[in-house]
C-alpha cells in the first residue's frame, strides 16, 4: 500500500494535465489563461500569505472575509488536503526557523530539482509530514477551528473539502471543460510553478542562508512579495513596494479594496 501511495505522490499530474489540455484545444487561449494567470497569481499569494499565513491584512467586512476564504481554498491544489491553519502553523515554524537546518524548506539548487519541483510540481495526494512537530500542527489546527466563533468561518474551514468539490464542478458545469482548463484549471497551475519558483525555489535554495540570502529586485514586476523576500523575513515586512513602485503592484490595488492592513511594518 505505501508503495503505491509513493508512486502517485511522484506522478507529476497536473504538468501532465496541463500539457494534455494545451495540445487537446490547441493553445487558442493560452495567451489569455497566461495573462489571467499572472494576475491570478498575484492576487491568491495575498490570500493564502499575507492573509492567512501572516494576517498582515483582514478582509474589511465578513461577506467579503468569506468570498475570499472559499477563494482561498479553490485556488491552492494543496490546501485541498489540509484546512488553512495547517498551512499557517507550517509557515510560522518556516519563519521561526528560517536559516537553520531545523528549516524544512529548503531546496536543492539545480537543475534537476528545478525541473522537478518547478516545472513538474508533483502534488502529491497521500502527504506525511516531517520536520517539524505533526501532533502539535495538528493540534493547533483542531483548536484554531474549535475557538472561532464565527459560524460561517468556521462552517467553511470544518467543510472546505466538499465546498472545493461542490464549486469546481459547478465552476466546470457552468463554463464548460475548455473554459474551465484555461481560467481555473490553468491559472491554478501557473500559480503553484510561480511559488515554487520565486517563493521557494529562488529564496530557499541550499547554501542561500541568513548572512547571503539578498532581496531580489528584479522579481518585483512578476512576484512582487517574493522580490523583498529577505527584507519579509528579517523585519517582517508586508512588501507592498516602495515609493512610487508599488502603483505597479497588483497586490497593492487588491489590498487597498478587500483588506485592511494590520501592520506598520511595510516596504
Amino acid at each position: 500500500m505505501q508503495a503505491i501511495k509513493n508512486i502517485f505522490n511522484t506522478i507529476p499530474w497536473t504538468i501532465l494535465s496541463v500539457i494534455f489540455g494545451i495540445v487537446y484545444y490547441q493553445a487558442d487561449l493560452l495567451g489569455w489563461a497566461l495573462l489571467f494567470g499572472y494576475v491570478f497569481s498575484n492576487l491568491i499569494s495575498v490570500i493564502h500569505h499575507l492573509y492567512w499565513a501572516h494576517g498582515y491584512v483582514t478582509p474589511k467586512n465578513k461577506f467579503i472575509k468569506t468570498i475570499l476564504d472559499l477563494l482561498g481554498y479553490i485556488s491552492w491544489p494543496g490546501i485541498f488536503i489540509h484546512p488553512k491553519f495547517f498551512w499557517t502553523y507550517t509557515h510560522w515554524y518556516h519563519h521561526k526557523y528560517w536559516g537553520t537546518p531545523d528549516d524544512f524548506v529548503q531546496i536543492n539548487n539545480n537543475i534537476g530539482t528545478f525541473i522537478w519541483h518547478v516545472i513538474f510540481r508533483p502534488i502529491p495526494l497521500f502527504v506525511k509530514l516531517s520536520n517539524f512537530d505533526a501532533k502539535k500542527m495538528v493540534e493547533y489546527t483542531n483548536n484554531m477551528i474549535a475557538l472561532n466563533q464565527d459560524k460561517i468561518k468556521s462552517f467553511i474551514d470544518k467543510y472546505y473539502r466538499v465546498l472545493t468539490v461542490i464549486i469546481h464542478v459547478s465552476l466546470l458545469l457552468l463554463i464548460g471543460m475548455k473554459y474551465y482548463f484555461y481560467f481555473i484549471f490553468f491559472p491554478i497551475w501557473v500559480y503553484s510553478v510561480n511559488l515554487a519558483l520565486f517563493g521557494e525555489y529562488v529564496a530557499h535554495a541550499k547554501g542561500i542562508n541568513k548572512k547571503t540570502e539578498k532581496d531580489y529586485h528584479w522579481m518585483f514586476l512578476f512576484a512582487t512579495e517574493y522580490s523583498y523576500h529577505y527584507s519579509h523575513h528579517k523585519y517582517g515586512a508586508l512588501i507592498l513596494g516602495p515609493g512610487k513602485w508599488r502603483y505597479l503592484n497588483l497586490q497593492y490595488y487588491f489590498i487597498k479594496l478587500f483588506y485592511n492592513i494590520q501592520t506598520k511594518i511595510i516596504i
